[in-house]
């Protein structure tokens, strides 16, 4: 992989042999047009997010090292092919971000641990070089703005919506209510929502594209919505799963008090007269052999299972069905043809 998100930055151990330049800042007026071009394991990095990655391919460490040289600017742009190990122009997506790298940390294996910043979106142009690494022209993209009433509502819609989806969503960590609340631009709130939505990679990248702010917060509210919607929907099910077993627990303890109970008052063990009732009617019935073996085996059975479980039930009625059936009963038979027409006619005909 060339470069990947990596959720834990080095420890304070680690960080003495690192480099790190935290007032580096992009002046935007000075942006080369071409770029080294950093291949993404498969998502983008929207402008304004600081991320942690890790960079485990060789032309990738060395892509970086030469940034980190230089002006520590770079292309970050994502593979349409994820398990691609050698991406090539053809197979980039053609939009991503252009990014400052504002610390590298070289561990033990070799491999790098850097922390980038993404500032604006770019669309990759011709690629200039292939080996060691990529670098291709780019075109720096401005989002469009058209201030007005409705983009304000909207705004002031996708924040209430994504506050809301923060007390949802346990992914979602509290500190973000603030940022968001404290976040005037409209394009920036957009991209820094999107940016932290579990949302499908398709619908992501949608929302990268479009420099069009308001159709961004837009097709961000449908997504916050829907985000929303399958939380509460999930909740209600854990919820009513929860109250199904806390009912079957409560039953059970009930039933236990119950048999405690009726010991200590001396009375008899219902469940247990119940058995020992269906024993006396299985003796009493006179059963052929294998429907006594077959018998016996469902009351031993019955009475090593708990009088609360469904299966109880069903081995009871299953019991008491066979000392039902007229196992020893013989009655004599009318075989006249005409007689069982009659009765035939008389009651089914038609």
């Amino acid at each position: 992989e060339f470069s990947m998100p990596d959720k834990k930055m080095p420890s304070l151990e680690e960080e003495k042999h690192s480099h790190s330049s935290q007032n580096a800042k992009i002046d935007l007026s000075t942006l080369s047009t071409e770029l080294r071009i950093l291949p993404l394991n498969g998502w983008f990095i929207f402008p304004f997010a600081v991320v942690p990655l890790l960079v485990t391919e060789a032309s990738a460490i060395q892509l970086v090292q030469d940034c980190f040289q230089a002006d520590r600017i770079l292309g970050l742009v994502p593979q349409q092919n994820p398990e691609e190990d050698k991406p090539s122009p053809e197979t980039l997506f053609l939009h991503g971000s252009v990014g400052l790298i504002h610390k590298m940390i070289k561990m033990p294996d070799g491999n790098l641990k850097i922390l980038v910043q993404a500032q604006r979106r770019i669309e990759i142009g011709e690629c200039v070089q292939r080996e060691p690494y990529l670098r291709s022209h780019v075109t720096y993209l401005d989002d469009i703005l058209q201030p007005s009433k409705e983009l304000d509502a909207l705004q002031v819609s996708v924040t209430t919506q994504f506050i809301k989806l923060i007390g949802l969503a346990a992914y979602l960590p509290d500190g973000l209510q603030g940022l968001v609340m404290n976040t005037q631009e409209p394009g920036r709130l957009a991209d820094l929502i999107a940016s932290t939505l579990n949302i499908p990679f398709e619908e992501k990248r949608e929302l990268f594209e479009m420099l069009n702010v308001q159709s961004r917060l837009e097709k961000l509210s449908g997504s916050i919505g829907r985000e929303i919607a399958l939380l509460k929907l999930g909740n209600k099910l854990q919820t009513q799963v929860q109250e199904s077993v806390d009912q079957h627990q409560r039953e059970f303890y009930l039933r236990q008090h119950l048999q405690a109970i009726q010991k200590e008052l001396g009375e008899a063990d219902s469940p247990q007269s119940e058995i020992d009732a269906l024993q006396e009617k299985i003796e009493a019935t006179h059963m052929p052999l294998e429907a006594r073996q077959a018998a016996d085996n469902e009351l031993k059975r019955l009475r090593n299972i708990p009088a609360a479980s469904p299966e109880h039930s069903m081995v009871r009625t299953y019991l008491e069905w066979l000392v039902d059936l007229p196992w020893s009963s013989v009655t004599d038979d009318n075989l006249d043809l005409l007689h069982a027409c009659t009765v035939l006619d008389a009651e089914h005909y038609g």
